[in-house]
């Protein structure tokens, strides 16, 4: 195959197929999979002992585990290697104590958090409703638990399969190309015993769904690494916030203002002295300013400094904020895949560590399209995106689908990144997967298109439609923020009206 050529499996190559991950976007692939009728053998790999992703709540942190774990600028080199692996053949396994490298697999949600998306959008398409909506007379939104329980439901809807089997306390600790298999080191936790067992297994193709709300970013502000080596019980990053308990009447410093910062500034006012939060642009921030002594908006923060035992934050307004009891860095998370490392070394960009330069579509890795992801695109109407990326590579991996050239493939990840820099020239990695529900609405059709069409070709699962309900939670969206809507959804609302409609007003 040239890089001109098209790039297609042929079909009966892929029998065996491994999926990395049991939240949302491992449970609609492991669909996807069985649906196509394709595969012998679909194995998914989970590291807890349920699945839901990052809709488990770890109720309960050690914080003596948690305390200087994150130090500014720390990457994922630091905080997340790969494990040393053990010397197996195919089919052999090992039994072993377990390492005692901490591995952040606690997930970043908490008490009271609940969702900040219609539930349109993050449902599957065969299962648009969730069991419970939290205040169904104001909004669709809904608590933790409920989406927890729709994921988990959703995994073990195919029990009856006999094509799929799932492994829980498992992960894969190393990926090696041998040919045209995939060799997996697995390993397994043995719950309440001090042993672990290892074996090697070998796939046809790899699907890599855990998510990238795991390793912690804490950038490393001038100043930051005296506070942490002074106080590093002071600085916590939001993967590791629970409850409220220990902010009564503290003075907290929040970093970051989007979706989860926000949340955090507003449950902690309710009962610390004070919150202030720092953003760095408020333009694009969700948070809204609000008149209060108690809770308090300041722009980026330059430096800290250090005198005796008091901290000050310097922000670039010349303004300061003086012995704050905590600091808490709300700045997101890294891409991390240690088990890829030795592999795919230019898997994640390098050095930032904050987006994959070479995803096709934000799925295909263009240098082996047999290893894919789902659940990349951020702001993308989450469950419903991941659901059409796991239906094309559904199609793609059972040989009824084909993808660009390599060189139209290594051609569209150039053109996402100079996109972006002329968009967001001060968050450049983030907004390389960054769509936005607006644009979210071509990225469906383009992975549709790819796909062939909606139908399913012979067996499989069908690409979602998007239809009424969708576009009139984009509306809804789009005239929040004070927007006008898009021409393109304009035309799909009509198209859906039983009388013309104009809804082009900007509000």
């Amino acid at each position: 195959m040239t890089d001109t050529e098209t790039v297609k499996i042929p079909r009966g190559q892929v029998r065996r197929v491994a999926i990395i991950g049991g939240g949302a976007s491992g449970a609609v692939t492991l669909d996807a999979f069985i649906k196509e009728r394709a595969f012998d053998e679909i194995h998914l790999f989970e590291r807890r002992s349920v699945a839901g992703g990052v809709w488990v709540l770890d109720e309960h942190i050690d914080q003596k585990q948690i305390v200087g774990r994150v130090a500014p600028g720390a990457k994922p080199e630091v905080l997340d290697p790969p494990l040393p692996i053990p010397v197996l053949q195919e089919g052999q396994s090992l039994v072993k104590t377990p390492s005692s490298q901490f591995r952040f697999r606690e997930t970043p949600s908490y008490e009271g958090i609940r969702t900040n998306i219609p539930e349109v959008f993050m449902t599957y398409s065969d299962r648009p409703r969730w069991s419970h909506l939290d205040q169904p007379e104001v909004d669709t939104l809904t608590t933790r638990d409920v989406v927890q329980s729709y994921v988990a439901d959703y995994i073990n809807k195919n029990e009856g399969d006999k094509t799929h089997e799932i492994f829980y306390n498992t992960t894969v600790e190393k990926l090696t190309k041998k040919g045209l298999k995939y060799e997996l080191d697995i390993r397994t936790e043995v719950p309440g015993s001090d042993f672990e067992t290892w074996k090697k297994s070998t796939y046809d193709a790899v699907v890599v769904a855990t998510g990238h709300y795991s390793i912690p970013k804490i950038p490393d502000v001038p100043g930051l690494q005296k506070v942490y080596e002074r106080f590093p019980e002071k600085l916590e990053h939001a993967k590791f916030y629970r409850n409220l308990d220990k902010y009564h009447n503290k003075k907290v410093l929040l970093i970051g203002s989007r979706a989860s910062g926000v949340d955090l500034g507003h449950q902690i006012s309710k009962v610390s002295s004070q919150v202030t939060v720092s953003t760095r642009s408020l333009e694009r921030s969700i948070l809204q300013p609000t008149p209060s002594s108690l809770f308090q908006i300041k722009p980026i923060i330059e430096r800290y400094s250090v005198v005796e035992d008091r901290i000050t934050a310097h922000f670039s307004d010349g303004t300061v904020l003086e012995d704050p009891d905590y600091i808490i860095y709300g700045t997101g998370y890294y891409f991390s895949y240690p088990f890829l490392k030795q592999q795919y070394p230019d898997f994640v960009a390098q050095p930032s560590n904050e987006y994959l330069p070479f995803s096709f579509q934000h799925t295909f890795y263009v240098h082996d399209p047999l290893i894919a992801t789902v659940g990349v695109p951020i702001d993308s109407i989450s469950f419903r995106a991941f659901e059409y990326q796991a239906v094309l590579i559904s199609r793609f991996y059972s040989g009824k689908a084909e993808l660009p050239s390599l060189q139209d493939q290594l051609r569209w990840c150039l053109a996402r990144v100079i996109k972006v820099s002329g968009e967001r020239p001060d968050s450049i990695e983030r907004g390389v997967h960054t769509i936005g529900i607006v644009e979210a609405v071509s990225y469906r059709d383009e992975l549709t298109a790819l796909g062939g069409g909606v139908s399913p070709i012979g067996s499989g699962k069908a690409f979602p439609v998007f239809g009424e309900a969708e576009t009139t939670e984009i509306i809804k969206f789009v005239l929040l923020k004070g927007k006008e809507v898009p021409e393109e959804i304009q035309q799909r609302a009509k198209s859906f009206a039983p009388v013309p409609v104009n809804v082009s007003i900007s509000v």
